[in-house]
């Protein structure tokens, strides 16, 4: 009985650290202060550069099509030929492969 309560206990511990982990970072207005804008753009944008890299070329330009240029999948897919499923399909797996990416990061 003593092992199994340890064992819930443990598993109320981590499922707590990840939901804390997912909450942005709430920081004074000293803190925020202390970061030009310029330069968080700009490592916001050296991050979404690195991100698009790791994807494969099908993956990227179908993000690109739908949430960089705007564009509605049926649009995108008229332009591209490729079938609205496959895109939302890889439109889903490019940013999974982004939320996977963080999770495995220590």
């Amino acid at each position: 009985m003593r092992t199994w309560l340890f064992a819930i206990q443990r598993n109320v511990i981590v499922d707590a650290q990840r939901a804390q982990k997912r909450l942005p970072r709430l920081v004074s207005g000293e803190e925020a202060d202390d970061v030009p804008a310029e330069i968080g753009d700009a490592l916001d944008r050296l991050a979404i550069v690195e991100a698009l890299a790791k994807l494969s070329e099908e993956h990227r330009s179908a993000f690109v099509a739908i949430h960089v240029d705007g564009r509605s999948y049926a649009d995108a897919s008229a332009r591209s030929g490729v079938p609205i499923g496959t895109l939302r399909s890889r439109v889903f797996y490019a940013l999974r492969a982004h939320i996977d990416g963080e999770e495995s990061r220590p």
